[in-house]
Parts: C-alpha cells; structure tokens; sequence
C-alpha cells in the first residue's frame, strides 16, 4: 500500500518521536519500502532518525546514501545518542570510515 502512495509522489510523515515510516522500514528490515522512501523529499529529523538506526543495524549502503542526503551523524537524541556514538560503540570500521571516525 505505502509503495503506491510513494510512487504517486506522497510525503512521508514523522511521529511525535521524529520517526517516520524510512525509520519504521528500517527497523523492520523493508528493504523494497527502503529503497522506494530514500528517493522521496524526507524531513532531515527523519533522515537523521533512518541514519541513527542505519548505523544501529550495520547497513553500509544505507548509511552512505543518508549521508549523502544530508543526514547528520552529530544530531543527538533526547537521551544524548547520536549515529556518531553509536558508530563508536560498534566500531565497524567501514562505518567509522563513512563517518569519519579514526
């Protein structure tokens, strides 16, 4: 259903949390939804949420095209966790290549 609304060129929209519906693919693991919502217009909480759970998950080519969008890897959440601290946690070094990390 989301995939014929994205196609016919709807938005989507974030929650009280800053979590959209590429936040919700994301966590689901909906590579089809992923691929259909990163070629939308996304609010940059939304990209910075997808990127947060991008790095989560250890997706490297969703972390790469999040940045390229223009996702922030600094922005922290309300509990003061960013993509970039979470990176450092995990230490996988094509994310800490990605972002920056040495």
């Amino acid at each position: 259903m989301y995939l014929k609304m994205t196609a016919a060129g709807a938005q989507s929209s974030v929650d009280k949390n800053g979590r959209g519906t590429l936040g919700y693919a994301i966590t689901g693991n909906n590579i089809e939804l992923i691929a259909a919502l990163i070629k939308q217009p996304l609010q940059q909480s939304e990209l910075d949420d997808a990127l947060y759970l991008a790095v989560g998950k250890q997706k490297i080519q969703l972390i790469s095209d999040l940045l390229l969008l223009g996702a922030n890897p600094l922005l922290r959440d309300r509990w003061g966790d960013s993509a970039m601290t979470s990176a450092q946690q995990i230490n996988h070094p094509e994310i800490n290549q990605l972002l920056g990390i040495q």
